[in-house]
């Protein structure tokens, strides 16, 4: 499945040079389902929306991160 960067893989924090503290916001959920249906075409889209289908609860962690 696809980011939104169009690849397969982690696109990377991407501020640019000497910009100020770019903020960063993942979130882990717990699922109901062992594992989700995976299309190796499928969108981010549809792969949020299979997530939050099976979530049972959620955290985020908020990160910065700047280039210098």
């Amino acid at each position: 499945m696809c980011n939104d960067y169009g690849l397969v893989s982690f696109g990377d924090a991407a501020p640019p040079h000497g910009d100020k503290p770019h903020r960063y916001i993942f979130r882990i959920h717990a699922r109901k389902a062992e594992g989700l249906p995976r299309d190796g075409n499928a969108t981010n889209a549809v792969a949020r929306f299979m997530t939050h289908l099976n979530e049972i609860d959620s955290a985020t962690y908020t990160g910065m991160y700047e280039l210098k």
